[in-house]
């Protein structure tokens, strides 16, 4: 059975969302929110889609689902990490997938499953929309992605290293603090002095504290204010360790 994942909305970066083609009376920003407003093309049926999330994700599946059938998307390429992406480039660069769209898909609105291997780890996404059902105008009614935080399922297979001093601990902590973004400037001893599992202090950070990918839980108590990922200590331009 396909698994999507959770729908990614509160890890999109609306202020990166841009489309090329559009028709100015129906903006891409209608295909990102639930209603009867639509995203449409202007003159041909070509949409060029552009996304980034606030953090890296794991893509699992997409839903572009379309108003009608002769304006329905068909076909649909898959581009990453590729911003500046213009429509005159998108017959000649490679996509990352692509996708046909059945009635099940472009009116159903069921989730496409996507080749998981290529989207582990991805901060923008561009989406060519090359085909409709026929008609000149291409309309979607909604994009929607499913998955779950990069960091998140990068953490499930992640083995800490032992507590013992002796075996490396201080670089199993700046392995992490990489992860999450920057080089952590506290030490282990300070770290595991204000928390009995050093471990979970990692886990509640990176899954739910408001640095982290989880969102919603507050900071734990106690949490080392030098440590780079603290919130507003975080830097994306801090080597990493």
């Amino acid at each position: 059975m396909a698994t999507f994942g959770g729908p990614l909305d509160e890890l999109v970066d609306f202020n990166t969302i841009e489309c090329l083609n559009q028709d100015e009376a129906y903006p891409v920003a209608n295909a990102f929110t639930d209603g009867d407003e639509f995203l449409a093309s202007h003159s041909t049926p070509e949409l060029l889609v552009k996304v980034g999330f606030i953090h890296p994700v794991k893509l699992c599946g997409i839903k572009i689902q379309g108003t009608e059938e002769e304006a329905a998307p068909q076909r649909v390429k898959v581009f990453l990490e590729r911003p500046q992406l213009e429509l005159d480039q998108v017959e000649t660069e490679e996509p990352a997938q692509e996708l046909v769209l059945d009635p099940e898909h472009a009116l159903g609105g069921t989730p496409v499953l996507l080749r998981t291997v290529k989207f582990q780890h991805v901060q923008s996404i561009q989406l060519f929309v090359g085909q409709s059902g026929g008609s000149e105008q291409t309309r979607v009614e909604r994009i929607r992605f499913y998955g779950q935080p990069a960091l998140k399922a990068e953490l499930k297979e992640f083995k800490p290293p032992s507590a013992d001093p002796n075996d490396g601990a201080d670089a199993g902590f700046a392995h992490v603090c990489a992860a999450l973004g920057g080089v952590c400037a506290s030490s282990t001893a300070e770290v595991t002095s204000k928390f009995a599992d050093p471990w979970k202090f990692v886990r509640m950070h990176a899954l739910g504290g408001p640095a982290g990918f989880g969102g919603g839980a507050a900071q734990p108590s106690g949490m080392p204010q030098r440590c780079i990922c603290a919130p507003g200590n975080r830097s994306p331009d801090k080597p990493a360790a």
